[in-house]
C-alpha cells in the first residue's frame, strides 16, 4: 500500500483514477480532485507520478489546474508511448469537458474538449490512450428532453498539441424500440464504459427498458471500432453479421442467465447512487473485449442483492455470463452482500483484474460501510454439474 495523498482536516482528495505507463509497467499515475471543503469547493485537479519497484512511492502530487468558485470533478487520466500525460475532467460551473497535456517537462495549455450547449449537460467522462495513436473520449450527455440524450465520443488525433481536436465523433441514442436513456429527476445517470487497443476502440453503456416488469431493468448495449474510431460498428468483432439494428443504436449484449434469456438486469432508481444502473466496465484483450457490470438479483432474498457478472467475447460469440460475487458474506453473518461497481482490467499476459465495492454490513444506511476490494486471475472450470465457478482470491479489504 502506497500513500499518494495525505488530507488535512479540511482539504480532501476525492474520485482517484489511475493509469499504468505504457512503455513502463512499474510506474503508475494517479489523478483525483482536491476538495477545499472536505467534499465541496472541489477547485483542483491533481496528478501523482508512483514508482513501484523496491521501495514504493509517490512523488509531490502536481497541481494540473486550479479553478477558483468552480466544482470541478470526474477526472480521468491516460498515458501515451511517447511518455505524455492527458488528463480530462469535468468543471460543472462552466458547463465543460477540459483537458490538459503533459509533455514530460511541461503542462501545456488548458483547453475545452467539450462544451455544453442547447440544454446539454455533459456526465462521467471517461479517456483512453491506443497505441494507434490517438486520445479517446466518451460521456454521457443529458438533455432534459428524452429524445436528446445521447452517449458521446471525440477523439484527439494528434497528441503533440495543446489542443483537443475533435477530429473523430460518433453518437448513439437509445436502442431502438421501448428503451431510453435515464438521467432525469430522481433518477440515475449513465456512465458509460471504453476500452482501446491498437486500431479496436469498445464503448458500453446501458439504457433502460420502459416495458419490463418489475420496473428499474435495464438492458447492456456496446459497439465498437475497428479502425480507431473513424467507422462504428462492423457486422461483429468476429466479423459476422449480428443484426443488431439500424445506426445510432448500438449493439445489446446478448444474455442467457437472468430473466429467462431476456436481456434485461434490474436495478432501481431508489437504490444508492453507486448501485444505480449497470455500471458497465469493458477491456480489451488483444482485439478482444471483455466486460463487468452489476445488476440487482431479487431472487436471492426478498430485498434482492447487487452481484458483479463477468463475460467476454470468444471472437465467435459472447461466452455465458459468469456471476463473480454470488453468495458472498463478508461479515459472516449468514446473509449474501452487495457487491456492485466493478472496475475491469486486463494485463498484458491476460490475467483479469477486477475492482469493485462491496457492502460490509446489513444496509447502506446503518450499522454497515461500503468497502473496495480486489480479485484477480479468474479461472473457470466445466463440472459436471454444468455450473461455472470462478475462483477470485479477495486480496484487499479496506474495513472500517
Amino acid at each position: 500500500q502506497v500513500n499518494v495523498y495525505t488530507p488535512t482536516a479540511t482539504v480532501w482528495g476525492t474520485q482517484p483514477r489511475l493509469v499504468f505507463d505504457p512503455s513502463n509497467s512499474s510506474k503508475v499515475y494517479v489523478t483525483w480532485v482536491e476538495c477545499q471543503s472536505q467534499t465541496t469547493s472541489c477547485s483542483k485537479i491533481k496528478v501523482a507520478t508512483c514508482t513501484l519497484t523496491g521501495a514504493d512511492n509517490c512523488a509531490t502530487p502536481q497541481t494540473v489546474t486550479s479553478q477558483s468558485g468552480s466544482d470541478l470533478g470526474t477526472p480521468d487520466i491516460a498515458a501515451d508511448s511517447g511518455g505524455q500525460l492527458h488528463v480530462i475532467w469535468k468543471n460543472n460551473t462552466a458547463g465543460k469537458i477540459q483537458y490538459r497535456r503533459y509533455n514530460g517537462t511541461s503542462w501545456g495549455t488548458q483547453v475545452d474538449a467539450v462544451v455544453d450547449s442547447g440544454g446539454n449537460i455533459s456526465y462521467n467522462p471517461a479517456l483512453v490512450w491506443s497505441s494507434g495513436g490517438r486520445l479517446h473520449l466518451v460521456w454521457y450527455q443529458y438533455n432534459s428532453t428524452s429524445a436528446s440524450r445521447r452517449i458521446k465520443y471525440s477523439a484527439d488525433t494528434s497528441l503533440s498539441d495543446d489542443a483537443w481536436d475533435n477530429g473523430v465523433s460518433a453518437e448513439w441514442v437509445a436502442p431502438s424500440g421501448n428503451y431510453r436513456f435515464t438521467g432525469g429527476t430522481d433518477e440515475p445517470v449513465i456512465k458509460p464504459g471504453i476500452a482501446a487497443s491498437g486500431t479496436y476502440v469498445y464503448v458500453a453503456w446501458d439504457a433502460y427498458d420502459t416495458t419490463t416488469t418489475p420496473d428499474n431493468q435495464f438492458v447492456l448495449v456496446y459497439d465498437w471500432s475497428t479502425d480507431n474510431g473513424t467507422n462504428w460498428k462492423d457486422p461483429s468483432p468476429g466479423g459476422v453479421s449480428n443484426g443488431c439494428g439500424t445506426a445510432g443504436d448500438g449493439c445489446g449484449i446478448p444474455d442467457a442467465v437472468v430473466f429467462d434469456n431476456n436481456p434485461t438486469y434490474l436495478s432501481p432508481f431508489t437504490s444508492i447512487v453507486e448501485e444505480d444502473t449497470l455500471r458497465p466496465s469493458i477491456a480489451i484483450s488483444g482485439t478482444l473485449p471483455a466486460i463487468v457490470w452489476h445488476y440487482q438479483d431479487q431472487v436471492i432474498d426478498e430485498n434482492g442483492i447487487y452481484l458483479v457478472v463477468y463475460r467476454m467475447y470468444s471472437g465467435a460469440s459472447w461466452t455465458t455470463p459468469i456471476t463473480i460475487t454470488q453468495n458472498i458474506d463478508y461479515d459472516d453473518d449468514g446473509i449474501g452482500e452487495d457487491t456492485a461497481n466493478a472496475d475491469l482490467a486486463i494485463w498484458s499476459n491476460g490475467d483479469l483484474h477486477i475492482a469493485h465495492m462491496g457492502l460490509w454490513g446489513d444496509t447502506a444506511v446503518t450499522g454497515s460501510d461500503w468497502d473496495v476490494y480486489y480479485r484477480g486471475a479468474v479461472t473457470t472450470d466445466n463440472s459436471t454439474d454444468g455450473v461455472n465457478r470462478v475462483y477470485l482470491p479477495i486480496v484487499l479489504k479496506n474495513s472500517q
